[in-house]
């Protein structure tokens, strides 16, 4: 999840200033994220029994659904790393995969 938030940091740094527009490093990032997405649910097969998780008990008794959430947040990454063209296209990516991760992060974190 650090990884996925830094990735989203970099986009982020890019759509406040589009002088750091950088857009091979913009659809890296996008894909990085794609990437992660799809590998989440495996990292969730087990229930988590650290006592620093942050993760919700929901997330197991609705496995299903936590994997939909991800696929989405995949499928997301993945289109708008191959239509980002511009630094004017950062903004709208950002506020679509934040959105996603508010899903994901509002039922099934802590």
């Amino acid at each position: 999840m650090s990884n996925m938030a830094s990735n989203m940091k970099i986009i982020g740094k890019m759509a406040k200033n589009p002088a750091e527009f950088d857009k091979g490093r913009a659809r890296r990032s996008l894909l990085e994220i794609a990437g992660l997405a799809k590998e989440t649910p495996a990292a969730f097969e087990k229930q988590a029994t650290d006592p620093k998780s942050e993760a919700k008990a929901e997330i197991w008794t609705e496995f299903d659904n936590f994997k939909t959430i991800s696929e989405k947040l995949r499928a997301e990454a993945t289109s708008l790393a191959s239509s980002l063209a511009t630094d004017q296209d950062l903004r709208p990516a950002l506020i679509q995969l934040s959105q996603s991760c508010k899903s994901c992060h509002s039922k099934y974190r802590e």
